[in-house]
């Protein structure tokens, strides 16, 4: 007997002490006003903006929207509307961007935001705002399309991570190659350009039998060649030598594996955008690079660089 006594004064206890801390405990509507508050400093807080919109279904009545976030929206609505350019569309980011943190709690907020997110290109952000516009309001009119268009921006983000990660995976490719040739050919100075031009019909790369040795000559190398890395495109490699620039896309960890294009200014029948082939290869027993172009579409140019310490 006085075990169960003890027993349903435990439970007792317990369900006293459960109610004070009940009382005690902020209400919905003060957490959400911390959760607001807080969200200023950081609005880019995506699970903060999932609980400050489960805390707004707590609060009886639904929190208004204010006058102030239906003014940004408007706005924003007004931009997105005229606008003809991606630039254009930009200036409406901002304005629904304000509208949802003031009002972190309203569907149309996220909706407009995500859908000029998704025009501008930002896959990512539009893809976070649909999701949020469905928490608030899940079963809305517009639900159905928006939760359609979520699986579609899912694939689109998968689709983006997995360039990223090929664009990394070349741009790693890039860099080893360029350290590759600077370790090998840094120490080195051309001291000979060997060129050839081969009436080849417009190949882009001259046969042996075309290129023989009548068809060259030899002159004195402008300077050595730098290698390095596109800071545009990091996947890329450049080589310049001189006023001349060869633009290469990586397609393996090696040299081989590049695909080049001319990519410096026009120079006499050289054309920015000719095809071109490049390959280490020694001559007489010295270093060299090998580089073959498309010559203005009347032949096949070779320019052979030496390399000596």
């Amino acid at each position: 007997m006085n075990s169960i006594l003890r027993g349903i004064g435990a439970l007792l206890l317990g369900l006293a002490a459960a109610q004070v801390r009940a009382e005690l405990a902020p209400s919905p509507r003060a957490q959400l006003k911390e959760a607001i508050e807080q969200l200023q400093k950081t609005p880019d807080d995506a699970a903060l903006r999932e609980k400050i919109i489960k805390l707004s279904k707590k609060v009886k009545p639904t929190p208004a929207v204010p006058e102030e976030a239906r003014r940004f929206l408007a706005r924003g609505n007004a931009a997105f509307e005229s606008a003809k350019t991606d630039e254009d569309y930009k200036l409406a980011l901002p304005e629904f961007r304000n509208a949802v943190n003031k009002a972190p709690w309203w569907a149309d907020g996220y909706y407009n935001l995500a859908k000029t997110q998704e025009k501008t290109g930002d896959v990512d952000g539009a893809l976070v705002n649909y999701r949020l516009c469905l928490a608030a309001d899940p079963a809305g009119k517009d639900a159905e399309s928006v939760r359609t268009l979520t699986y579609k921006l899912e694939f689109k983000a998968e689709q983006k991570a997995k360039e990223g990660a090929a664009k990394s995976e070349r741009r790693d490719w890039a860099t080893n190659i360029v350290s590759r040739l600077q370790q090998t050919y840094g120490g080195f100075h051309a001291v000979q350009l060997h060129q050839c031009l081969a009436l080849s019909r417009g190949k882009t790369i001259c046969d042996d039998q075309e290129a023989d040795g009548n068809n060259w000559h030899v002159s004195p190398a402008p300077e050595p060649p730098a290698f390095s890395v596109d800071g545009e495109n990091s996947d890329q490699i450049v080589i310049t030598i001189g006023t001349f620039k060869f633009c290469g896309v990586v397609n393996g960890s090696a040299f081989e594996s590049v695909n080049w294009t001319y990519c410096g200014s026009d120079v006499n029948d050289l054309r920015k955008g000719s095809a071109a082939k490049m390959s280490l290869e020694p001559w007489s027993g010295h270093p060299g690079i090998l580089m073959q172009y498309l010559f203005s579409g009347r032949g096949c140019k070779r320019d052979w660089y030496e390399f000596a310490q």
